[in-house]
């Protein structure tokens, strides 16, 4: 699992949200032509499933330990993330989702696929979420 926060100096903006929507669908699209690639080298391989979740909110960047390597975002938007990944390729059915505050960031510019109230593992309310629609 990989994860990646996007640093905004004031608050989140349409276009940092779109650049964060954007960058997994260039990723995703490029899939078959690396997946070409490795298999034209004589690499016998299944063709990569990536998923990506995406929240927005406030975090807090901690220190877990005493080495600089022991550095934490915490806060309930990266809770929702770890959530949303453990629920990769098994209950929702869009390989980008995104959380309620990022779709509605980028609604205006990206086709979206309401995918309805979802139950969230470790979390008491239910997630209301958006698919990025491919195409």
């Amino acid at each position: 699992m990989g994860f990646a926060f996007l640093e905004h100096p004031d608050r989140c903006s349409t276009n940092l949200a779109l650049a964060a929507c954007r960058a997994p669908i260039i990723q995703l699209r490029s899939l078959p032509e690396i997946h070409r690639r490795l298999t034209g080298q004589g690499f016998s391989m299944l063709s990569p499933v990536l998923d990506w979740r995406l929240t927005t909110g406030q975090v807090t960047l901690s220190h877990c330990g005493s080495r600089s390597v022991g550095m934490a975002l915490v806060g309930d938007c990266i809770n929702l993330a770890f959530h949303l990944s453990s629920m990769a390729n098994k209950t929702l059915p869009a390989p980008i989702v995104l959380g309620p505050k990022t779709a509605s960031w980028v609604v205006q510019e990206l086709p979206l696929t309401d995918l309805g109230d979802q139950e969230i593992r470790g979390r008491t309310d239910q997630g209301h979420l958006f698919g990025i629609q491919l195409t």
